[in-house]
């Protein structure tokens, strides 16, 4: 093995030392190949399917939890709340009563449109959620799609707009 590739590995061990089991032979592989990368040796370092640790997995599942459980949707008002509430709402029951702290415009339109017949756009969705960035949602990006997670001030947010909704000031 020659000397840059030993310096690599070596390299690589040393920056991914403190994450602890499962995450830490995964982030090896994934900053492994980085480094090769830049060095321009670029060979796959692992031959087989790279696993994601459950933590990082997300998608159909998570809706498929929410779509498929006998949580009491009927009393959320939901559909008198503006589209910017309707997503926090959604984001906000995720958090709470489904462990899952981050969805996608198209998670949030996927819920809306089979658990309250409400039709909206991602874009529509996206944009609701654009108007909250940095007050009311986080946005990050995780492969192609943006996803979001509501902050306390926006669950301040979604408390106004519900109070709005019912009446009660």
């Amino acid at each position: 093995m020659s000397s840059n590739i030993t310096r690599t590995i070596k390299k690589a061990i040393s920056i991914v030392e403190g994450i602890s089991d499962p995450y830490n032979k995964i982030a090896f592989e994934i900053v492994l190949e980085h480094l090769l990368l830049r060095m321009g040796k670029a060979e796959s370092v692992s031959s087989k399917s790279k696993q994601k640790p459950p933590a990082v997995q997300r998608g159909k599942d998570n809706i498929e939890l929410i779509i498929k459980s006998d949580y009491d949707w009927s009393n959320t008002k939901i559909q008198k709340l503006p589209s910017l509430g309707q997503c926090l709402y959604i984001l906000k029951i995720g958090k709470n009563e489904f462990n899952i702290n981050q969805l996608s415009a198209s998670d949030i339109q996927i819920i809306l449109n089979q658990k309250f017949r409400l039709s909206k756009t991602i874009n529509t969705i996206g944009m609701s959620l654009m108007k909250g960035v940095g007050n009311y949602v986080d946005r990050f990006r995780m492969g192609n799609e943006y996803f979001y997670r509501i902050t306390p001030q926006g669950e301040e947010r979604l408390e106004k707009f519900i109070k709005k909704v019912t009446g009660v000031q």
